[in-house]
């Protein structure tokens, strides 16, 4: 068994990994070549120390794990993943083992005293993979809804307050919209700030994302709330469902309470129906202090799945 750091090469066998995993240990997400590419390429990661694949004789991926930072100077956090072979069990132990390790490096290797904290998301079903990850020092979670609605007969949408206008996602309000995610994602748990540069590199510069499907609401020029989508054809492909995965929302603090963020999603569930797309998906904080479950209720969003987001504070 040889252990190295993945290359694009990889993305297809990592990919295949993945789908040999679904259906032993259904995934929320089988990802494509393409989004194994894109997480190579991601700044924040140097898959020579982050990432590594276990690659069996035959040139078989068996393994895949990493540990992706995000560091801040008001704090820090690490994500971690670790997917293995269902018939090479014998290797999970050591993978979380090395992941952890390399996120707790990550962590402490700074020397602005601010917190840090390592999450570690599974799937709520997988209960192999959460008895190793709970063994390996994670037990403290919190838990995380996808949910799901058809794109077929939407909600209306809530009227718009005076002065607020809506608008497709434009590059000139990319800047602006990176501001409004910051603003209203500071009182989130385990929510950090992005920079202009990490905001383009994982969202609105993503080969996933669909600025045609994605909508924003505009005061004075100020982009004060965000329905950012995407489509993930690979996916759809594995799952058999044309999807539409909203992947972020937000309204900033002091424009709450006016029903923007549902506008946004109807509108956004809306294109998607005329774009071909059948059902619309997103996850949810399911203990969030800004009752996001009720609201994504409210408008037709059902539970699909749950995942565990285990967590270390270091």
């Amino acid at each position: 068994m040889l252990w190295r750091p993945p290359t694009n090469s990889d993305a297809g066998a990592v990919a295949a990994l993945h789908r040999r995993v679904h259906p032993v240990e259904p995934l929320d997400y089988v990802p494509g070549p393409d989004y194994i590419r894109w997480i190579l390429g991601q700044g924040t990661i140097e898959p020579e120390t982050d990432l590594r694949v276990a690659v069996d004789a035959s040139g078989t991926v068996l393994a895949f794990g990493g540990s992706w930072p995000h560091l801040t100077g008001v704090g820090a956090r690490c994500f971690l993943w670790a997917e293995v072979d269902p018939e090479a069990h014998d290797l999970q132990d050591g993978l979380i083992a090395w992941v952890l390790a390399r996120g707790k490096e990550q962590l402490t290797d700074r020397s602005d005293g601010s917190r840090g904290m390592i999450r570690f998301p599974m799937e709520a079903g997988r209960t192999r993979a959460r008895s190793a990850i709970e063994a390996a020092g994670f037990c403290d979670f919190r838990s995380f809804a996808s949910m799901e609605r058809s794109v077929v007969d939407p909600p209306t949408a809530p009227p718009l307050p005076a002065g607020v206008r809506v608008t497709q996602w434009l590059p000139e309000f990319d800047a602006s919209t990176c501001d409004a995610y910051n603003e209203a994602f500071a009182d989130h748990w385990g929510s950090l700030p992005r920079t202009q540069d990490m905001w383009q590199d994982v969202v609105t510069g993503s080969s996933q994302f669909r600025p045609d499907l994605s909508y924003l609401a505009v005061a004075d020029d100020r982009v004060v709330a965000f329905c950012i989508c995407e489509v993930d054809e690979d996916h759809n492909e594995s799952f058999g469902v044309p999807e539409v995965y909203i992947e972020l929302v937000g309204t900033v603090r002091d424009s709450r309470g006016h029903g923007l963020a549902s506008h946004l999603i109807v509108r956004a569930i809306e294109a998607a129906a005329a774009a071909g797309l059948e059902v619309a998906t997103l996850g949810v904080d399911e203990m969030s202090h800004t009752n996001a479950t009720a609201v994504y209720r409210r408008l037709g969003f059902t539970v699909r799945s749950r995942t565990a987001d285990y967590y270390l504070e270091v």
